[in-house]
C-alpha cells in the first residue's frame, strides 16, 4: 500500500547524485535542474505519462491563521502532483496551469493544517492563510488518509501537506528557477527501467555530460523490500527451528527420566498384558497432559481465585484496635 500511495512502481524519480572523481574538476558547470530539463525529456521519451517538479520549501515550515500556526511540510507544485503522488482533493479544487502562468498565491491544504487552523468542522476555502510571511488563499483541501493499527498512523505524513504553485514558490521564497526534486511516471510498467536509462541519458547531455544525477524507481523499493522480507523469514525461520530443537531436547530428558522412574511399573504392565502401543500412547497422553491441559487449568484457577478475591469484601479483614487504658496496669503494660 506504501508503493501504490507514492506513485506505484510506475513512478520514477530523478535526483541529485555525487560527481563523479574524474570529472570533479567540472564540478563548477553543474547546476540544478531547470524546464528545459523536463522539456528535452518530453520531447525524446514520449512513453513518460507525467512529469512532477517540485520546489521543497521545508519539512516543518510555519503556517500561520489569525493566531494559530501549525509546522507542515510546504511544496510548490504542478497539477502532476496528483497523479504522481496519488492525492484527492475532497472540497475545493486543486492547483491548475493558471494559477502558475499567473504566480497566484493560492494553496491546497491537508487535513492535519486544516483541522488545525480551522477547526475540524470548519470549511477554510476561501479563507486566507499566511506562509512564511506571504498571504495564500486556500481553494482546496486534500481527503484524510489513514493507514496503521493501535492509533498509529504512518500514512499522516500525507495530511502534513500544503501545495502551491511551483512558479509562485519561485517568485515568493527560492527567487530562482531550479527544480531540486522531479517525478515522471511511465505508461508502461514493463518498460520502467528501459525509461528511467534513457531518461538518465537525455539529462546527462542537458547537464553537460556531468554524472551528477540517479534515477530511482519504485520497482527498486519493491525488490528491496522484498530481499528483506524474505531474509527476516529466513532468521526467523532458523529461530524457531533453534527453539524447538532445544524444547524437544528438554521435553525428551523429562520423558526419559520419567520413563526410568517407572520400569517396574512398565514391566508389571507389560507382564498383564499390555502391549508397546499401549505404553506408547500412556507416556503421549501424559506428556500432552504436561504439555497443554494442567498449564490451562492451573491458569484457569489462578483467574478463580482472583476473581473470588476481587469480588469479596475487604472490610470483612481489616481488624480495628482500640487504644485504651487497663485500670490498675502500670505504664506500657497497656
Amino acid at each position: 500500500k506504501f508503493i501504490r500511495e507514492t506513485g506505484g512502481v510506475e513512478r520514477v524519480t530523478c535526483s541529485s547524485d555525487q560527481i563523479p572523481e574524474d570529472q570533479l574538476p567540472f564540478s563548477s558547470l553543474n547546476r540544478q535542474r531547470r524546464m528545459k530539463d523536463i522539456q528535452a525529456l518530453m520531447n525524446n521519451i514520449p512513453e513518460i505519462d507525467e512529469f512532477s517538479p517540485e520546489v521543497t520549501l521545508g519539512r516543518d515550515y510555519p503556517v500561520q491563521y489569525l493566531n494559530k500556526t501549525v509546522r507542515v511540510e510546504v511544496r510548490g507544485v504542478t497539477v502532476g502532483e496528483l497523479a504522481l503522488r496519488n492525492y484527492d482533493v475532497e472540497k475545493g479544487r486543486f492547483i491548475c496551469d493558471i494559477d502558475r502562468v499567473e504566480r497566484q498565491r493560492v494553496a491546497v491544504i491537508g487535513t492535519y493544517p486544516s483541522d488545525e487552523l480551522f477547526g475540524q468542522y470548519a470549511n477554510p476555502l476561501g479563507r486566507m492563510i499566511r506562509i512564511g510571511n506571504k498571504n495564500f488563499r486556500v481553494i482546496g483541501v486534500l481527503k484524510h488518509y489513514t493507514a496503521g493499527m493501535g492509533g498509529q498512523n504512518w500514512m499522516n505524513w500525507k495530511n502534513r501537506i500544503v501545495f502551491i504553485p511551483m512558479e509562485t514558490a519561485w517568485l515568493c521564497f527560492t527567487h530562482n528557477k531550479d527544480i531540486p526534486a522531479l517525478d515522471i511516471q511511465v505508461k508502461d510498467t514493463t518498460k520502467v527501467a528501459e525509461i528511467s536509462q534513457r531518461a538518465q541519458q537525455v539529462l546527462f547531455h542537458t547537464h553537460r555530460h556531468i554524472s551528477c544525477l540517479q534515477m530511482r524507481t519504485n520497482e527498486e523499493m519493491v525488490e528491496n523490500f522484498s530481499s528483506r522480507t524474505a531474509a527476516f523469514n529466513i532468521t526467523l525461520g532458523i529461530v524457531a527451528s533453534i527453539s524447538m530443537l532445544v524444547g524437544g531436547i528438554g521435553i525428551m530428558n523429562i520423558l526419559l527420566a520419567s520413563i526410568n522412574e517407572r520400569i517396574r511399573e512398565i514391566g508389571i504392565r507389560k507382564a498383564i498384558g499390555a502391549r508397546n502401543i499401549d505404553i506408547l500412547l500412556q507416556v503421549i497422553v501424559e506428556a500432552v497432559h504436561e504439555l497443554v491441559a494442567e498449564p490451562f487449568w492451573q491458569l484457569l484457577v489462578r483467574r478463580v481465585e482472583l476473581h473470588l478475591v476481587l469480588l469479596g469484601d475487604p472490610g470483612e479483614d481489616l481488624v480495628v484496635v482500640h487504644d485504651r487504658h487497663v485500670p490498675g496496669a502500670a505504664p506500657g503494660m497497656d
